[in-house]
């Protein structure tokens, strides 16, 4: 698969992904939380998770039962990971599942993996053709044009986002701040992180 498609397919996941999150901690918070690592409308570990699957749970597509055990495996071992090194990183959980039932380290639960079963099979037999439907229906200089726009702005977002995150690491720590400085805090308050 061009490198191309990757990009965009990377891209649309990822803004899946922060849709699903969103409307799921509306659900839950009642309140609208911007979530994410990014500031903009994009979960990146969404994009690596279905990725993930694409690439290796599409040879599997004559079983289901592979496709969401295999899904709930990765996804999990994919979640995990991410917490455990965003925490080391940034000295911060950006999501505790400790409340769930059947968690490891509030980094994972059941309830989660189950869903990225779940998901799994709906990425595979639904998500992804369509995807590639609409991947297909570009001409290479709009293909060339949305993965340009998609790499420019996840480098800008990845840098700010960064930056913004290992000032609120140092920030957490200080006893005297700032006027601007405490909206740092308060974003990183709207977004749950700890």
């Amino acid at each position: 698969m061009e490198i191309r498609k990757i990009i965009i397919m990377f891209g649309i996941y990822s803004i899946i992904g922060w849709i699903g999150e969103v409307i799921y901690c509306y659900i839950y918070d009642k309140k609208f939380t911007n979530r994410g690592f990014l500031f903009g409308p994009f979960c990146p570990i969404y994009a690596f998770g279905a990725l993930f699957i694409v690439f290796m749970l599409s040879k599997y597509k004559n079983n289901p039962f592979l496709i969401f055990s295999f899904g709930l495996i990765g996804c999990s071992i994919i979640e995990f990971t991410t917490s455990f090194l965003m925490e080391k990183i940034f000295n911060a959980k950006w999501w505790d599942y400790s409340k769930y039932n059947f968690h490891i380290s509030g980094r994972i639960c059941l309830i989660n993996s189950l869903i990225f079963g779940i998901g799994s099979i709906i990425i595979i037999y639904l998500i992804q053709p369509m995807i590639d439907s609409i991947i297909e229906s570009f001409d290479f200089i709009h293909l060339n044009i949305l993965s340009t726009v998609f790499i420019i702005y996840f480098i800008i977002d990845y840098i700010l986002s960064f930056y913004f995150s290992l000032k609120f690491k140092i920030l957490k720590n200080k006893k005297n701040i700032k006027n601007k400085d405490e909206k740092i805090l308060n974003y990183f308050k709207q977004k749950n992180i700890n």
